[in-house]
């Protein structure tokens, strides 16, 4: 028998130092709506590296194929009593054993809801925070990039038909 949820204990600041996918930027609430948006769709075409048909699996066997070209670093998630953040640290590495040309923060915002499991979580937005890259010449618009994906998500189901709002998980 499974205790009742207590939110407050959820909240803080958690670091991932598991995960059961392969990539740990997947342990994110886009990834996890990403996933659901396009649930019982396959890919046109097979992809090296997916773990099945699923268009999905495929968009992510091809940025998992882009590896060698960045490093994941920390993973956390900022819990509340309304809200998750999920912020993945990546690094661009173009060449091999060469330190990094860039490092940005992935931030997934999400407003959430205890339940009685768990919480149900609303992704609101995803965005680039902290990036060395806007300091770059003709960058310097990367350090406000911000994703309206619950509105994105929202109109892509609408418009192809796809899974109605994904966007909550």
């Amino acid at each position: 028998l499974t205790p009742p949820l207590v939110p407050c204990r959820l909240e803080g600041v958690w670091s991932l130092v598991y995960s059961s996918e392969p990539g740990l930027y997947r342990s994110s609430p886009f990834f996890w709506s990403f996933s659901r948006l396009l649930e019982g769709k396959t890919s046109p075409t097979p992809v090296p590296g997916a773990k099945n048909s699923e268009l999905a699996e495929a968009v992510y066997a091809v940025t998992d194929a882009l590896g060698p070209f960045y490093t994941v670093g920390d993973a956390t998630q900022t819990i509340t009593a309304t809200q998750l953040v999920s912020e993945v640290e990546l690094s661009i590495e173009p060449l091999p054993n060469l330190p990094p040309v860039g490092r940005s923060l992935m931030t997934s915002t999400a407003s959430a809801v205890p339940t009685a499991t768990g919480l149900e979580l609303t992704l609101e937005k995803t965005e680039v925070r902290d990036s060395t890259l806007s300091q770059l010449p003709g960058l310097g618009f990367v350090s406000d990039l911000a994703f309206p994906t619950k509105n994105a998500f929202d109109a892509l189901s609408n418009a192809l038909q796809l899974t109605p709002d994904a966007s909550t998980v």
